[in-house]
């Protein structure tokens, strides 16, 4: 739940217009995920580190890349 407030704080800090509205999809789905990714690397500093956490991440990271190339194509 922390990683939703803190992607939803990315994305009102770095992407603030609405329109276009692929720009704007695709930067709140790369801000939430990137909220989600800094949440679980807190948590593995925190609690230790686990082998399914670490797949975790490199799962997001697999999901965010093709999010922030979107997000840059869309934008220029």
């Amino acid at each position: 739940m922390v990683g939703v407030f803190i992607g939803f704080g990315l994305l009102l800090q770095f992407h603030y217009q609405l329109v276009p509205w692929q720009a704007t999809i695709a930067a709140t789905l790369s801000s939430l995920l990137v909220g989600l990714l800094i949440a679980r690397l807190i948590g593995i500093i925190l609690d230790g580190s686990v082998a399914k956490q670490w797949l975790n991440v490199g799962i997001e990271i697999v999901i965010l890349a093709p999010l922030i190339w979107w997000y840059l194509k869309v934008r220029t």
